[in-house]
């Protein structure tokens, strides 16, 4: 049995996790002369912390969980595989020691919800709660965007693409999606207020309408289609919420400019927004059409303030992601077993199509392919199939952990250790699922 001292202990950790892992781009250099991120140092703090913070319990633990942490342990160590038979053996050392909390925080969420499972509906509440403020910072971002947290919690600006604090406005739009569809899911547990619902849906789908993400709206009407299927909404609310998002979407310049309307003659303001906000410090690469370019930040200024993005438009974005996976396609067939090593693709081989270093190959199940060959994404759908075998459809779990698959069809967002971090949580929910211990929110 868990006493008070350590379930406080481990509350703590919970949010510690979660505010550490917006801390990425804040740097730990009064006590390290490595210019080393704070995150590298907490988020193995509170998740070792949180690992051992009972003793008694932990061998209990391992036993009922020994199936979970074989699969992971062995994912891990493949890793390691991969990047020893990398070409590119220190860039795929670093993004393996950098990953590795993501597989502490993976055991820390399944020990906190294996241990605590009537706390469940808390967790998830908190969840909501650090949502709904990266959304209320979004929307102090439109007015504000050089304000001092912007300059220190992210890097670079892509205002008026609103990112809030986190690190692009994809990520900060698909979370904020998938938190409109957990809203939706608390309320129907009867856990929040009717009051409560639609302040907080009113916050969030306005805040994945200024994301600009297109990724973002697909996450968000997916997310009301699961919901109605599972009955946890019905047509009125579902009719209602994709209503609203519209509305929000062509009510804003830079979302609306997202869809494809280069010029609205509706919203004549968008010129003068779009002269505020380009400017002559892009880059251009071909990608798969010579006749086509796409404008990439600059990655040489000096401060987020400074950088000034131009909006893509659909057939930008779209021929872009195909030279990616084109590229994942073709290494993938070079290594197929061990890979290139995790994290090259982002530092190597996205910056051979584009001409900078940071893309990824926009698909969860490509970056995998690539980095780690084949067999590693055979274990890694070999993991999602065992989740999905013991997942029922009316678990609250498997909507939002659909979304975050869903979302990353079109894209991958590892890098991001808010989003991944969120995600992770979920997952250990999934987990816990097909075990006996159900939790369930009540």
């Amino acid at each position: 049995m868990i006493t008070k001292p350590k379930h406080i202990i481990m509350n703590i950790c919970y949010v510690g996790l979660l505010v550490s892992s917006l801390l990425s781009r804040v740097k730990f250099t009064y006590f390290s002369s490595f210019n080393l991120s704070i995150h590298y140092l907490l988020l193995p703090l509170f998740s070792t912390v949180l690992i051992f913070s009972d003793i008694k319990t932990l061998k209990e633990f391992c036993i009922f969980n020994k199936k979970v942490l074989v699969a992971i342990g062995l994912l891990y160590i493949w890793i390691w595989i991969c990047t020893f038979f990398s070409n590119f053996p220190t860039t795929a050392l670093t993004y393996t020691l950098k990953y590795s909390n993501y597989f502490l925080i993976f055991i820390a969420f399944l020990r906190l919800n294996f241990t605590q499972p009537k706390n469940i509906k808390y967790y998830c509440l908190t969840l909501l709660v650090l949502i709904q403020v990266i959304a209320i910072l979004g929307w102090v971002e439109i007015f504000f965007p050089k304000m001092w947290m912007f300059r220190l919690f992210k890097y670079p600006s892509f205002h008026p693409q609103i990112g809030s604090i986190m690190q692009n406005p994809n990520q900060f739009g698909v979370l904020m999606a998938i938190g409109a569809s957990l809203t939706l899911i608390l309320y129907q547990k009867k856990i929040i207020s009717t009051i409560y619902l639609y302040i907080s849906e009113l916050l969030l789908v306005i805040s994945v309408a200024i994301s600009t993400s297109r990724n973002a709206w697909l996450v968000f009407i997916l997310g009301l289609v699961l919901l109605r299927g599972t009955k946890i909404i019905n047509n009125i609310k579902f009719i209602s919420l994709s209503f609203l998002l519209i509305i929000c979407i062509l009510l804003y310049p830079a979302a609306n400019y997202k869809l494809g309307f280069m010029n609205p003659n509706l919203f004549p303001s968008f010129e003068l927004l779009n002269q505020n906000f380009t400017n002559q410090n892009f880059l251009k690469a071909k990608i798969a059409n010579p006749q086509t370019t796409i404008n990439l930040v600059s990655q040489k200024q000096s401060h987020p303030s400074s950088i000034e993005t131009k909006i893509s438009n659909p057939q930008t974005t779209a021929l872009s992601r195909l030279a990616l996976w084109k590229a994942a396609i073709i290494e993938m067939t070079k290594q197929p077993i061990t890979g290139i090593g995790i994290g090259v693709f982002a530092e190597h081989i996205g910056k051979q199509v584009f001409g900078v270093k940071g893309f990824h190959a926009h698909n969860i199940f490509l970056n995998i392919g690539t980095e780690l060959g084949i067999p590693g994404l055979l274990m890694f759908i070999g993991f999602l199939l065992k989740i999905a075998s013991d997942l029922k459809p009316s678990n609250f779990v498997t909507v939002p952990i659909l979304l975050f698959l869903a979302s990353q069809m079109l894209d991958f967002f590892i890098e991001d250790y808010t989003f991944t971090t969120i995600e992770l949580y979920f997952l250990s929910l999934a987990v816990i699922s097909g075990t006996n211990v159900e939790p369930m929110l009540k």
